[in-house]
């Protein structure tokens, strides 16, 4: 899926900038370096996190098409097998088949979104233990602006308002539970 790779490549580069602020963090703790350095480095790390974000929403917008017809396909999918396992003459098999490989590639979205969100997590937290209040005036009010712009989490959106991440699978699972013990309930009702 498009989606998943537009994501690992966003989330290695967020990789790439939190190693830059932690080995950032490492020389000025060790070294006396002057502030010129510190707000060029600072400056460094805003220009990649802005690349980092364009290519985050360009990418977005040229998959999300792609990304919203499939969630919408997997959905139609995935509540038609539900009702054929619980409905009338259930073939149970097949659908049960098809509805745990819808659950499995929702997982593994989702899991994917949550790592590069941890990920954020982790650079937002990089940025804000830098040693800050040792820098020029200058410094900080850029070391500011930077933690303002990072503490926006990046988020992926799979059905224009909705968001993939560990909330989505746990709303779905227990969606589903709720909807296959009404089905349940209705056919022994029925029967």
């Amino acid at each position: 899926m498009q989606l998943i790779v537009v994501i690992f490549h966003s989330q290695i580069q967020l990789l790439q900038l939190l190693d830059k602020i932690k080995k950032f963090d490492r020389k000025i703790s060790i070294e006396n370096v002057d502030d010129e350095w510190v707000l060029k480095n600072l400056k460094i790390f805003g220009r990649h996190y802005l690349d980092i974000k364009s290519f985050h929403y360009n990418a977005l917008k040229a998959t999300h098409l792609y990304s919203t017809i499939y969630s919408i396909g997997g959905l139609i999918l995935g509540i038609s097998s539900l009702i054929a396992m619980f409905g009338y003459n259930a073939s149970k098999g097949p659908a049960l088949v098809t509805f745990f490989g819808y659950i499995s590639v929702l997982y593994g979205l989702t899991a994917v979104v949550q790592e590069y969100e941890d990920t954020q997590k982790h650079l937002s937290r990089a940025l804000y233990d830098l040693r800050w209040y040792l820098w020029d005036a200058k410094s900080q009010n850029f070391h500011l602006l930077l933690m303002g712009q990072m503490a926006e989490e990046l988020k992926i959106p799979i059905l224009f308002v909705i968001y993939a991440d560990f909330e989505l699978f746990k709303k779905f699972i227990r969606i589903t539970y709720t909807a296959a013990n009404c089905l349940v309930t209705f056919r022994r009702k029925n029967h």
